[in-house]
């Protein structure tokens, strides 16, 4: 292919869809370019490609900008002035990319960002991107601290031309302080954009929907209902919103829409699919998990929503509790790619957290919605009119008891022999051992609640939804541990003494209680690769970096004696005081998650 025949084909792929084939097809033209030697062509080539991956798969950015870079380091006639501006900002978009996705490596991209800072400054540019950067990136993996010294280099630096948008900086800096629980200074940080003061095409709606949950933590429950229904309903529209949605589903289950919640979640569901990137995905789900599990505790459980096939999965009608359960399964396993990748548990512990938030007292007021000009429908999904207004009370398991239950006395630890093996535990498509709540009584532990709203045998009342709801703390038993799986609907076997266990991804994880009374939660935690014994020495390394970064669970060898190495680990938490039904849930979904998360790396060994 002579260059002018390569040109002529290059300008053709640019005109292509933005899909598959395009990028199939740019390949082929960079081959071509590079047998030909000419640089020239190779960067048209590759900053083409790169424009694709910006808009199909952003973790594809790096190498063929780097490429670039190289040959513009190279050959510096290669690049004219327009193209070095735009490799300047792909350099800044492919190493921002690693917080949205889990498939660029740690490393890789503090090269990359390295890289990227010394070219800002021998160009006489403002570090001020690559402080953005270096703080989206320590608070992505856990590192607070660290995030906030940077986010304070990036606020005192200069701005100039490569800086970042004077509008859209301070909306993300204010998400991040809401999420360090810093909200006056959220919103204190987008008050000029607010106030018009500095204009930007994405606000103020970026800033409102940054600063919703803000406004609702501090009881600015006005501002926070304006900011919502104003910011969604641009935010609805877009493709380049769908980052943003998680904050409007949180909105909607923290502050009693729960009709109105579950109408957005319907309509974006399908995006879920084809998401922004990984990082947003993790959100949403997280978020309508969320809005699933408090919208099911205000009588919404069994209201349908329609979910569309999507790949090899069948379009289906789910229950409210049944998308809940699939949105959490699909956030537990996104924050586990990136804790694996991270080498940290702060992914699957924010999920934790998010999981386990309490909604403000009352609905919120709104204000109208905007005219709804082009608000998109979904076929078979109900609209915010349509939901039918739950019952007062949510409908009650009426599924029998059975006749057996698990013991609710303190039970022995059971030796290694009780143990039950990788083919005992239960696989998805196997019945899984269930207790359903006594009649009248709370599942955690029995403790039966008054005609006045409170619990006989004490307990304390704590407000849901702008209703009163009990939620008695008590003594930790088997049957709460138990009940928090099946409302997980994780298949999961009750053993001997009390042992509760399943299967999860990779790791077999028991529960059991521990102590003179029963009162500490104790978790093991085992993956299903075993390692020889001559990789003793490699296994005694994994461990204790795995404990040097991470929280949970606490890791450890153990040789079986038989030319076999297992990779476990422990976790335990002390309830002497009690436990209520939502914090055990919190701790058992944290610890399956942190779970996961070891069985992941363990199996990612060479």
């Amino acid at each position: 292919m002579t260059p002018d025949e390569l040109l002529a084909a290059l300008a053709d792929a640019r005109d292509r869809p933005d899909d598959a084939a395009k990028v199939a097809e740019l390949d082929r033209l960079v081959g071509y370019a590079d047998a030909a030697g000419d640089l020239r062509l190779g960067v048209a080539a590759r900053l083409a490609l790169v424009e694709v991956h910006q808009q199909v798969d952003p973790w594809r950015m790096l190498p063929p900008v780097q490429w670039c870079l190289g040959a513009a380091d190279q050959a510096p006639g290669t690049v004219d002035s327009a193209d070095a501006h735009r490799l300047r900002r792909f350099h800044h978009e492919a190493v921002a990319a690693v917080c949205g996705t889990s498939r660029i490596g740690l490393a890789r991209a503090g090269a990359a960002l390295d890289d990227l800072e010394r070219r800002l400054g021998s160009a006489g540019h403002s570090r001020r991107p690559a402080y953005a950067l270096r703080c989206r990136i320590a608070d992505h993996v856990g590192a607070e601290s660290t995030a906030r010294r940077w986010l304070a280099r990036w606020r005192d630096a200069p701005r100039d031309a490569h800086g970042g948008c004077a509008g859209c900086e301070p909306a993300d800096q204010a998400r991040l302080l809401t999420g360090w629980g810093r909200w006056t200074e959220a919103i204190e940080i987008v008050a000029p954009v607010l106030a018009g003061t500095v204009r930007c095409p994405d606000q103020p709606e970026r800033a409102l929907g940054a600063v919703q949950l803000a406004y609702l933590r501090l009881g600015r429950y006005a501002d926070a209902g304006d900011a919502h229904v104003r910011a969604y309903h641009r935010h609805r529209r877009e493709r380049a919103g769908f980052p943003l949605l998680a904050d409007h589903l949180r909105f909607c289950a923290l502050a009693g829409h729960h009709r109105r919640g579950l109408d957005i979640l319907a309509r974006h569901l399908p995006e879920l699919d084809r998401p922004y990137d990984e990082a947003s995905a993790l959100e949403f789900a997280a978020a309508g998990a969320l809005l699933c599990r408090l919208a099911g505790a205000a009588g919404f459980a069994r209201q349908p929503i329609h979910r569309p096939g999507y790949a090899e999965r069948h379009a289906a009608d789910l229950t409210v509790t049944a998308l809940g359960t699939e949105l959490t399964a699909t956030a537990e396993d996104l924050a586990g790619r990136f804790d694996a990748r991270n080498g940290t548990s702060h992914q699957s512990g924010r999920l934790a957290g998010w999981l386990a938030e309490r909604p403000v007292p009352g609905p919120v007021p709104l204000p109208p919605d905007p005219p709804p000009d082009d608000w998109p429908t979904a076929d078979a999904s109900p609209t915010l009119d349509e939901w039918p207004t739950p019952d007062a009370t949510p409908t009650p398991d009426t599924s029998p008891t059975p006749d057996t239950s698990p013991t609710l006395d303190a039970s022995p630890t059971p030796d290694a022999s009780s143990t039950p093996t990788a083919d005992a535990l239960p696989t998805p498509n196997e019945s899984a051992v269930t207790v359903p709540p006594l009649d009248g009584r709370n599942p955690l532990d029995g403790a039966a609640v008054g005609d006045d709203g409170t619990a006989v045998d004490g307990g304390t009342v704590v407000p849901w939804g702008g209703e009163e709801r009990v939620e008695v703390v008590g003594p930790l038993t088997v049957a709460a541990i138990v009940e928090v799986l099946r409302e997980r609907a994780d298949p999961h076997v009750l053993g001997p003494a009390g042992v509760v266990g399943g299967r999860w991804g990779g790791a077999l994880i028991q529960f059991q209680r521990l102590g003179d009374r029963g009162e500490i939660l104790h978790a093991r935690v085992t993956a299903e690769r075993r390692l020889p014994a001559e990789r003793l020495a490699e296994a005694y390394e994994f461990c204790n970096a795995w404990n040097h970064d991470r929280l949970l669970p606490k890791a450890y060898v153990q040789d079986l004696g038989a030319g076999g190495l297992v990779l476990a680990g422990d976790v335990s938490t002390d309830l002497e005081h009690g436990v209520a039904a939502g914090q055990l849930a919190v701790l058992v979904n944290a610890t399956l998650a942190t779970g996961v998360a070891f069985a992941a790396a363990v199996a990612a060994l060479p």
